[in-house]
């Protein structure tokens, strides 16, 4: 069996750019064509007809973006894909000195996880906001923008008519030793 770069098992994608097509097809996965009521596809009819002369269908989201439906999408456990993320294997990619140099800045391992989980969160984000409710959109507020509930308690009420305001400390005293001169 051959070993990666550095020993240990191969990795599972040879570089950034196969990560990235097997992540598009992630996210295309999570379309269908949207039916009729007998089960059959829907035309495009406002859009124009693909490069084979054949109707263009009409493509719902049927499923949510997530990190972990992109890990089993992708044959690898959430814990891989942040290993991805945080560029442990970024030094490891196998490019040749040609593809290095061709290339001006190489798309590492790391961004291409970054970008994908962007795109999860935003997926996520979205639902949040058309909920109906303000509570996704504060949510969103309070876990990435640094937002806080806050409590204001106001102490005086200006309806409330204190008898003892115009008492001298004396006359307190004595009202608190219940009107007893000591």
């Amino acid at each position: 069996m051959a070993q990666g770069v550095g020993g240990g098992r191969p990795l599972k994608f040879k570089s950034a750019k196969a990560l990235r097509a097997a992540i598009d097809e992630y996210f295309a996965s999570c379309y269908d064509y949207k039916r009729d009521m007998f089960g059959n596809r829907l035309v495009d009819k406002t859009a124009e007809k693909n490069v084979d002369g054949s109707e263009p269908y009409v493509m719902v989201k049927a499923k949510a973006f997530t990190v972990t439906g992109l890990a089993v999408h992708l044959g690898t456990t959430r814990e891989t894909l942040l290993d991805y993320e945080k560029g442990k294997y970024d030094e490891r990619e196998e490019l040749t000195p040609e593809q290095v140099k061709a290339n001006k800045q190489i798309k590492k391992f790391s961004d291409t996880i970054k970008q994908a989980k962007l795109r999860c969160y935003e997926d996520t984000e979205q639902y949040l906001f058309r909920s109906g409710t303000a509570t996704g959109a504060i949510f969103s507020l309070k876990n990435n923008y640094g937002w806080v509930d806050k409590t204001i308690t106001e102490t005086e009420d200006p309806v409330y008519n204190n008898p003892f305001a115009d008492l001298t400390e004396e006359e307190l005293r004595k009202l608190a030793a219940g009107g007893r001169d000591d």
